[in-house]
């Protein structure tokens, strides 16, 4: 007697065994943390993973934006571990900034496409805003959910945007030389604070790359932040 084999589907154009947005993702964060955004494209990923760049559309119909935007999410999503009840809310989020900041110093461009998208599209990852939200809620004991998390994306934004500049990939001495030749061409008579302040300023954004300083800065907007929300808005 005959056994009829089922006919094996046929995969749509386009689509390859074993292809994931997950996995395609993955392999595009890295590829655009080693190359840069400028060499980033949906061709140079689909080299990386040896497929045709009809395979990487096929999993992400949007094109460039849909694929960055993955990214981001899973990004957000590796931040941000399940908060559990038991948890100190406020240990939970001072632990986040301190996460957040070491990755994104690691990689700046992954820091900066985050909050790019988050102030576009806040619940961007439904999975970190509810557990955002949560600790928030846990802290601040109001309803006003909605404030408490523009306040933490306010903070966090801030936070990335002035700690993953280029300048904290030179060496102290180039941070210094740079303030004191930017300064030294000023007038003293037009910019009498920056002449008066180059040293400080200098001083400070060194200090910027010293030991420490990332889980330093990290708790300290943590801990701003909480004040904030202990206030209610008031």
């Amino acid at each position: 007697m005959l056994k009829l084999v089922p006919k094996k589907k046929k995969r749509k154009a386009g689509m390859r065994a074993g292809m994931t947005r997950a996995r395609i993702a993955e392999a595009a964060g890295k590829l655009r943390l080693e190359g840069g955004a400028d060499d980033f494209s949906i061709r140079a990923v689909a080299k990386a993973l040896g497929v045709v760049p009809a395979t990487i559309r096929s999993h992400f119909k949007g094109g460039m934006d849909d694929l960055l935007a993955e990214i981001t999410r899973s990004a957000l999503a590796e931040l941000t571990p399940p908060y559990k009840p038991q948890q100190d809310p406020k240990d939970y989020l001072r632990g986040f900034f301190r996460s957040a900041l070491a990755a994104f110093r690691q990689q700046p461009q992954l820091g900066r496409l985050v909050v790019a998208h988050l102030s576009d599209d806040p619940l961007l990852s439904p999975v970190f805003a509810e557990r955002i939200c949560a600790t928030l809620a846990a802290i601040a004991k109001t309803p006003e959910v909605g404030w408490a998390f523009q306040l933490f994306l306010n903070r966090l934004s801030g936070l990335v945007i002035m700690e993953t500049a280029n300048w904290l990939a030179s060496k102290p001495e180039a941070v210094k030389a740079k303030v004191h030749e930017q300064t030294s061409v000023l007038s003293g008579a037009e910019f009498p604070t920056l002449k008066f302040a180059s040293e400080k300023l200098a001083a400070d954004l060194i200090k910027r790359g010293a030991a420490g300083y990332v889980n330093k800065v990290a708790n300290a907007t943590a801990d701003a932040l909480i004040a904030e929300l202990a206030k209610g808005g008031s």
